[in-house]
């Protein structure tokens, strides 16, 4: 078995939930969650310039369409 990372785990965990989009900046401090989402092609990553314009994008998004 492949050993899995803490971003591996923490993207498991969002499909489980049913998560198809994450808003956000990519950064060092999530780039192994941002990497797992690119090799697992199940979530997409919109990045974004400014972390208000991410949490703003994230709620239009829960608004428009009623997913998480």
């Amino acid at each position: 078995m492949a050993e899995r990372s803490g971003g591996d785990v923490v993207v498991e965990t969002l499909e489980a939930l049913g998560v198809e989009h994450v808003f956000g900046i990519a950064s060092i401090h999530n780039l192994p969650i941002v990497d797992a989402m690119a090799r697992r092609g199940t979530i997409t990553f919109i990045d974004a310039r400014h972390e208000q314009n991410a949490a703003h994008s994230a709620d239009a998004y829960a608004r428009a369409t009623g997913k998480l």
